[in-house]
């Protein structure tokens, strides 16, 4: 088959991560600048909640990058990979720098969902990374 072929086949597949539409109503506000931390069901504790937050900042000031965290009750039907990378470019985690530089998308979001939250019983868990941070 000819390359020209392939490459408009490739083309003509479905994403398969979308973005927008349905899966939106998974990605929740962004938490910042107060916290780093997306936790709407409030699963966390307050101090523990404080001083992960901590944590995420003085990582932050260190310049090794940023992290970010989703705890959600549900994905849906959606899998924990593209249900992280929504929310990942959404928030849009990850230092933001020209072209080249060795801090550009070095971002990191964890996305968790509580076995106790979820409507199947099953917990989630997934990491998103920037580039940067692989």
């Amino acid at each position: 088959m000819p390359t020209t072929l392939w490459l408009l086949l490739a083309l003509a597949l479905p994403q398969t991560t979308p973005s927008g539409g349905a899966i939106a109503t998974f990605v929740p506000p962004i938490p910042t600048p107060a916290s780093f931390i997306a936790d709407e069901r409030a699963v966390l504790e307050p101090a523990e909640k404080a001083a992960l937050d901590a944590r995420i900042r003085a990582i932050q000031a260190a310049g090794l990058g940023d992290i970010a965290v989703a705890i959600l009750p549900s994905i849906g039907d959606y899998s924990p990979n593209q249900i992280g990378v929504e929310i990942y470019r959404t928030w849009k985690v990850g230092s933001v720098a020209p072209i080249g530089s060795a801090r550009r998308n070095v971002g990191v979001l964890m996305l968790i969902v509580p076995k106790e939250l979820a409507p199947d019983n099953r917990g989630q868990c997934y990491i998103s990374t920037g580039t940067g941070a692989e």
